[in-house]
């Protein structure tokens, strides 16, 4: 199911499961308690004070098209293009994003030596509250994602011994997405953890099928449960 993209609207009501494309006329019917508890006023409050905007020391850093081929067109569109909308990295971001595309590299068994893998994987980053850490490990994740989906998919080819087979493909492609999760981000709040819901569905806006959950303390595990295996 498409569902709109209005992220103030939809934080009210701690909808976050992200869709390619928005449905403006039709509102998902939820049973009572699939979603979690909306914002106090002081939440909402602090999550805005915490949202990162462009700082004008940021010119200074690479501009988010140095990634061009590094990551997907997908994912850079909707940085600079719609909705983010931004120009340069900030320093943090700097640090991180040109790891790619070996930062997100997908697991394969194959690419290990003596148990160790090609490349940086695991990272410790560290900065200030506002400095662009959250799109920092946001692009990697989902990147990682993208890649992993498509490793499925050519890995079905390779089991038909074929080598071009958009059908076989994409059936396997949907197959693996449904059936696994790509990234969990654990988060020590209920507003950080809706802030980078947020942020993860305005990145992931021109993926197709590709979604986005959030769970959370104060509602039903169970109900949410159900929500998420439909």
């Amino acid at each position: 199911m498409r569902r709109e993209r209005d992220f103030n609207d939809r934080r009210d009501r701690g909808d976050f499961r992200g869709g390619r494309r928005p449905v403006r006329d039709k509102q998902p019917q939820l049973s009572d308690g699939d979603e979690p508890a909306p914002l106090a006023a002081d939440q909402m409050a602090a999550e805005d004070s915490t949202h990162e905007v462009p700082d004008a020391t940021y010119d200074a850093e690479p501009d988010f098209s140095t990634l061009k081929g590094k990551i997907s067109n997908e994912t850079l569109k909707a940085i600079t293009v719609r909705p983010m909308q931004l120009k340069h990295m900030s320093p943090v971001q700097a640090a991180v994003l040109p790891l790619l595309p070996d930062l997100a590299r997908g697991y394969d068994p194959a690419e290990y030596r003596d148990g160790e893998p090609y490349g940086p994987r695991d990272l410790l980053v560290k900065a200030k509250t506002g400095t662009g850490k959250t799109l920092g490990f946001l692009v990697p994740a989902i990147e990682a994602r993208v890649k992993a989906i498509h490793m499925a998919g050519q890995r079905a080819l390779a089991a038909e011994g074929v080598k071009d087979d958009p059908s076989t493909q994409h059936r396997a492609e949907r197959v693996f997405a449904m059936n696994s999760v790509g990234t969990l981000i654990i988060s020590p709040t209920r507003e950080l953890a809706t802030q980078i819901a947020n942020e993860a569905i305005r990145l992931s806006h021109w993926h197709r099928d590709f979604e986005v959950r959030l769970f959370t303390g104060g509602t039903s595990k169970s109900k949410q449960m159900r929500d998420f295996i439909k």
